[in-house]
């Protein structure tokens, strides 16, 4: 699914403004590495759903 264009401005707007927070302190210890391991746990969970519902699905023909 595709981002609206209007969403991708307004987050390219935000993007300098955390960096800037982050680069003063404004943000807790280990914040970006967290979000990145949280967004890398849920990208992970997607997939593996995503491919134990193609296998049940092809297993068992539901729709």
């Amino acid at each position: 699914m595709k981002t609206p264009r209007w969403n991708r401005l307004r987050l390219a707007k935000l993007l300098p403004v955390l960096l800037m927070c982050y680069g003063l302190g404004c943000l807790p210890d280990g914040s970006v590495g967290q979000v990145l391991g949280e967004n890398m746990l849920l990208t992970s969970a997607v997939v593996i759903q995503s491919i134990t519902s193609m296998i049940f699905n092809g297993l068992f023909g539901l729709t």
